[in-house]
C-alpha cells in the first residue's frame, strides 16, 4: 500500500513537471526597462549600485519570479552582474512592477568602463545593456531577457 502511494506521488509529480516544462513555451519573456540607477555604497572593494528594473508582465497569469540575475554593460564594458534583493517577486498578469537590484561593481574594472564611457557620451548618448534570465515555477523555467538602450546626454 506505502509503494503504491509512492509511486501515485512520483508520476503526479513528474506530469507536474512535464506539464509546467510545456508551457515554458507558452509563456511570454517579461519586458524590461531600466527606471533608476543609484549609488548605494562605496568601499574598499568597489562600488555599489541599486539598478531598479521596471518588469511587465505581459502573461494572462500571475507570474513568481523566484531569481532574477543579469549583466549590465555599459558603452560595450560589462559593469557588473546584478541579483535581486528579494527572495520572491510576484508579477500580476499583464502589470508591471519595481525590481531592485543590487551592482557590485569592482575599482579594477572602473577605469576602461569610464573610458568607454567617456568616448560614447562624447557622441551625444551613451548606449546600456542588460541581459539575464527570470527564473520561474520555482527554479523550473527559466525566461530570458535583453533590453538595450541609450542615456542621452542632457543638453
Amino acid at each position: 500500500m506505502q509503494m503504491t502511494s509512492r509511486v501515485v506521488h512520483f508520476i503526479a509529480a513528474a506530469a507536474t513537471v512535464l506539464g509546467l516544462a510545456g508551457c515554458a513555451s507558452a509563456i511570454k519573456s517579461p519586458q524590461v526597462e531600466v527606471a533608476e540607477v543609484r549609488l548605494a555604497s562605496i568601499d574598499r572593494e568597489g562600488v555599489q549600485f541599486t539598478v531598479s528594473l521596471r518588469v511587465t508582465n505581459p502573461n494572462p497569469i500571475d507570474i513568481t519570479l523566484t531569481d532574477l540575475r543579469a549583466d549590465l554593460s555599459v558603452a560595450g564594458q560589462l559593469l557588473g552582474k546584478a541579483e535581486t534583493l528579494s527572495a520572491k517577486t510576484t508579477l500580476s498578469a499583464q502589470a508591471a512592477v519595481t525590481v531592485p537590484m543590487r551592482v557590485s561593481v569592482a575599482f579594477k574594472a572602473l577605469p576602461e568602463t569610464l573610458r568607454q564611457s567617456l568616448i560614447a557620451a562624447s557622441t551625444g548618448s551613451l548606449p546600456y545593456k542588460i541581459a539575464g534570465s527570470a527564473t520561474v515555477a520555482n527554479g523550473l523555467i527559466q525566461i530570458p531577457f535583453e533590453k538595450a538602450g541609450e542615456i542621452a546626454r542632457r543638453r
